[in-house]
């Protein structure tokens, strides 16, 4: 008898309980809320099922950070959250609603959910966030977006964070970017520190990338970034880049470089490996292109690299074939006064003994704002001075351009040549098998038409 009555007072204990959880649930979790948060987390429209699940019509919420400087504001609609504390169901599951980050972004649906209670580490707690159709400031977009990460609750510290985002898409208004699959790797994250303070050592992998401009895709490319308070360095690699533009192709192509903690760019490298720019331009092994400041607003540039020999023609028309090209190339930019000095040597690799090689020095002035967005042809530059010559053996070709208005365009430069001795350039040229006859008779038809200067000529001219 005394058995049944313990029996019945739990059952009455428990379903008075039950009544007060489900019917001033609503109150209760809200002062909880309320409380817990310090009036971050505003909840209305609270509803508690039989089964205690929660649902909450809007949450808002305003997330200040004074430490880290940080300050979220926003709401999310429809928000559930359920728990189990059996099986393998997980001991915590939030469904979010349509969400909006104020000045950040929005997401159609947030769910978030733990592994399940006989599995939990409560000292670090596993959580994954599933996010459909997110929007950042309407720059950029994800169809699906994926978090794991590692929550340690004392130190509020985010570590082993992995990132996958689907259907990647994002555009400045003149430049857009996409990708199928993004995949990230996070080393670790404090909640309680400004971003700019933390070492942070990601890796990026993307798939089927596609950029409009320059208009080029590569099925792959990997990229390392590392953030300390004085520098933000990264290294990204490309593979079988295809420029669509042009219809050039790059095996591999690696960029190495670091910005200081004001984003200004202190040294960058670029490597290309096998490939062309455009069939119209020869083949190559490897480019490498080497950026430093100097100072303030001065930057050196060191380009070097070797190009395939190659068969130049025009409509159809063979001109000669071009040999194979040993190339340095020094560039100074100083952005204070919008200046570009270039210096430049060649040496021609040829089949017979003639020794071809040149030099070319290149200085003009440029206003950034006039020339942001120009084509390759109608750039306005100011002093322009555009030096060069070629040794064929013991002759030369020497040349050079200018501009007669105080601003012109590369097509209304205004061009000079002197050859030294011309019968014996064209001779050695064609020696080399360079030009062919038709295409050596017109050039040389061409340049002899200028003015006789003992056995050389002097060529003036403009495209």
């Amino acid at each position: 008898m005394i058995i049944l009555r313990v029996f019945l007072i739990s059952i009455c204990a428990v379903s008075i309980g039950w009544s007060v959880l489900v019917f001033g649930g609503p109150v209760i979790i809200k002062k909880f809320i309320l409380g817990y948060s310090d009036g971050a987390l505003v909840p209305s429209g609270i509803t508690v099922s039989p089964r205690l699940d929660i649902a909450i019509k809007r949450l808002e919420f305003n997330l200040k950070n004074e430490k880290a400087g940080q300050h979220i504001e926003g709401f999310s609609r429809a928000t559930e959250i359920s728990w189990s504390l059996f099986g393998k169901k997980p001991f915590l599951e939030i469904s979010l609603g349509q969400s909006l980050v104020k000045d950040y972004a929005t997401a159609d649906s947030i769910k978030f959910h733990t592994p399940p209670f006989q599995t939990i580490d409560w000292q670090n707690v596993a959580v994954i966030a599933n996010i459909e159709n997110v929007t950042a400031n309407t720059f950029a977009k994800i169809s699906a977006l994926t978090l794991r990460a590692t929550v340690n609750i004392k130190t509020a510290k985010v570590s082993n964070l992995d990132i996958q985002a689907n259907d990647f898409s994002a555009s400045d208004g003149k430049t857009g970017f996409a990708a199928s699959f993004i995949k990230s790797d996070l080393s670790e994250l404090s909640l309680n520190a400004n971003l700019t303070d933390q070492l942070l050592l990601s890796t990026y992998t993307l798939t089927d990338i596609v950029i409009s401009e320059p208009n080029f895709t590569a099925p792959e490319a990997t990229i390392d970034v590392s953030m300390t308070e004085k520098a933000r360095n990264f290294k990204i690699d490309l593979h079988k880049v295809k420029i669509l533009e042009f219809d050039g192709q790059i095996q591999d192509l690696k960029f190495d470089g670091s910005f200081n903690q004001f984003n200004v760019l202190q040294e960058l490298s670029v490597v290309f490996v096998d490939g062309f720019f455009s069939k119209q331009l020869p083949k190559f092994h490897e480019i490498s292109a080497n950026v430093k400041k100097l100072g303030d607003t001065r930057y050196r540039a060191n380009i070097e690299g070797s190009l395939q020999d190659f068969e130049l023609s025009k409509f159809e028309s063979l001109i000669g074939q071009l040999p194979g090209i040993d190339f340095v190339i020094e560039v100074e930019l100083d952005k204070l006064v919008s200046k570009l000095t270039s210096t430049s040597k060649i040496d021609f690799s040829t089949l017979s003994k003639a020794d071809i090689n040149g030099a070319l020095e290149l200085t003009f002035a440029f206003d950034p704002l006039q020339n942001s967005s120009c084509g390759f042809t109608d750039c306005r530059l100011s002093d322009f001075d555009l030096g060069y010559i070629i040794n064929v053996d013991d002759e030369w070709l020497k040349g050079n351009a200018y501009c007669l208005k105080s601003l012109c365009g590369l097509s209304e430069l205004e061009y000079l040549m002197r050859t030294s001795n011309t019968v014996n350039i064209f001779t050695i040229l064609n020696q080399a098998n360079i030009l062919n006859p038709l295409s050596s008779l017109y050039l040389f038809s061409a340049v002899s038409s200028g003015q006789k200067m003992i056995d050389g000529h002097e060529l003036k001219f403009q495209f």
